[in-house]
């Protein structure tokens, strides 16, 4: 089996489902397959001349790949302007934090698939690490 086909065996490209608690109490809720490389490209080269800023590409990602359960898109481009300009940074913030969080889908007791949280982070090193003197 070639490389590519086994990457295609090996991954999976399903929807999985996203929200994030408004203040409300009520939940925003939006599915989404995982982002490619060239969905990433894409949202940058929308940013424009906020390319380097991560928030103006995380909206156009979410822009680009929100859907409600029956696969409509939740967002169109022209919204980018009302979802950065109108609504508060912690809502924005919490937005982008779902777009990029990492899951993986487990099967659990009862046969049904599960989404399980990857803790992305940096570990920090051991207070036991060998450090070399000078």
């Amino acid at each position: 089996m070639n490389g590519l086909q086994e990457l295609k065996n090996a991954v999976s490209m399903k929807r999985t489902r996203r929200s994030i608690e408004l203040d409300n109490g009520q939940e925003f809720v939006w599915w989404m397959t995982p982002l490619t490389l060239a969905q990433r490209e894409r949202a940058t080269r929308l940013a424009g001349k906020n390319s380097e800023d991560p928030i103006s590409v995380a909206l156009n990602v979410l822009i680009i790949k929100a859907e409600d359960e029956a696969g409509n898109k939740r967002f169109i481009l022209a919204d980018f302007a009302e979802l950065k300009n109108d609504f508060p940074e912690t809502l924005m913030s919490k937005l982008v934090v779902e777009v990029f969080r990492e899951t993986i889908t487990e099967i659990n007791e009862d046969g049904e698939e599960t989404e399980v949280e990857v803790d992305l982070s940096q570990k920090k090193s051991s207070n036991n690490s060998r450090k070399t003197g000078s």
